[in-house]
């Protein structure tokens, strides 16, 4: 199965790996957005997320980056929306969703399948939302992907969310954060490239 959904690129400072993984960015990114759905209290008991120092094998970059991107132009985003992440952010997933049969469909707690995309995108003043998967440069994706967001889009469309379309945006300033989607397309995926490779 083929990946048909928008692909846009979306630079990054050159460092910006190097500053996550010595644990520079996580604590800042947390203080500054701690009032926001994207960071979680229970994310400084993870071993992979560079919160007190350095990690070797860092995880959580692409996420974090992209969603503070759409926290600064007026959005919201959550990666934990997992009911066993973060049950508020659950509890906002169910809201937007149209239930708790849509959002445990979409968003269950095990990952027997494969898991939603990374983002979950917001207005929290419509209730409009799209679904944002990030890469880095050059990285594939998962071999369950194809299939489970398939379903999420056939789901949606087969039961339609209180928006009844994915969320949009027609400020000029923020094109490559919503990119197109064809009527029934709810995904995008940003493909984060450092700055010097553009």
């Amino acid at each position: 199965m083929s990946m048909d959904w928008p692909v846009v690129n979306y630079s990054y400072p050159p460092r910006l790996k190097e500053w996550y993984k010595e644990g520079i960015l996580f604590r800042l990114w947390f203080n500054l957005y701690r009032e926001r759905c994207l960071f979680d209290e229970r994310m400084f008991s993870s071993a992979q997320i560079p919160h007190s120092g350095p990690v070797k094998n860092a995880f959580g970059l692409h996420e974090f980056f992209m969603g503070t991107q759409y926290i600064d132009a007026g959005y919201e985003a959550t990666c934990y929306y997992r009911e066993v992440e973060c049950k508020a952010c659950f509890e906002k997933a169910k809201e937007l969703f149209g239930g708790n049969e849509a959002a445990k469909f979409i968003t269950p707690n095990t990952e027997r399948g494969g898991r939603p995309p990374d983002l979950l995108v917001f207005d929290p003043r419509t209730g409009a939302f799209r679904f944002v998967e990030c890469k880095f440069r050059g990285e594939r994706p998962t071999k369950a992907q194809p299939k489970r967001f398939a379903e999420i889009e056939d789901f949606l469309n087969r039961y339609p969310p209180p928006c009844k379309r994915a969320l949009t945006s027609s400020d000029p300033r923020w094109k490559v954060l919503f990119p197109p989607l064809e009527p029934g397309k709810w995904i995008h995926m940003a493909r984060l490239v450092p700055a010097a490779h553009l």
